[in-house]
Formats: structure tokens, sequence, C-alpha cells
């Protein structure tokens, strides 16, 4: 579409003066360009915004391989040193996922 009225736009500013008995003016012509010009931007908005969201939506996966690394491979480590200081108080064991930790009782 944005194609179709900028090639208008560019034969009706080369065919001007015949187009004159029409009522068609370089002001009007100029307005034409603005609206073409407004169209393309507002247009493009919507393309921008869906590829923007499609690259945050391909990084979530690896952003939560990394939040799971961090429970798996630090937090969970760290937890165990609490079994051995205080076992009465809560059991804690390590799992292939997040950690677990289940009140003694």
């Amino acid at each position: 579409m944005e194609g179709a009225a900028e090639r208008i736009h560019s034969e009706a500013t080369t065919r001007l003066a015949s187009l004159a008995d029409y009522g068609v003016t370089a002001a009007a012509l100029e307005e034409l360009e603005d609206d073409i010009d407004a169209y393309a931007a507002i247009a493009e908005s919507p393309r921008i915004g869906i590829a923007g969201r499609k690259t945050i939506t391909n990084q979530l996966a690896e952003e939560f391989r990394k939040a799971e690394s961090i429970l798996k491979d630090i937090l969970d480590r760290l937890a165990l040193q609490f079994k051995t200081t205080n076992p009465e108080s809560s059991t804690i064991t390590p799992t292939p996922g997040p950690l677990s930790i289940v009140p003694a009782g």
C-alpha cells in the first residue's frame, strides 16, 4: 500500500501542471506526502514490536536455564550446610530440580 501511495505521489508531482484542472495543488501533494510518512511510521511500529517481542521470548528459555543452574549448582549446595548444623529444624534434600525444604515434624 505504501509503495502505491508513493508512486501516485511521485507521478502526481511530475504531472502537477496538468493536474491543476482537477484541483491538485503542490500543497495537496505535500499533505499527501506527510500522510504517507505518518502511515509508514505507524505501519512499521507493529513490525518492530513483534520482532522485539520474538527476540525477547527466544531469550527467555536461556534465562530460565541460567536461573535453574544457579539453583542447582549454588543454592542447593549452600543449603546443605544447614542440614548438619540444625538437622531437627528441617530436612533439606538436594533434588534434580529446585531446592526442596521440608519442615521437620
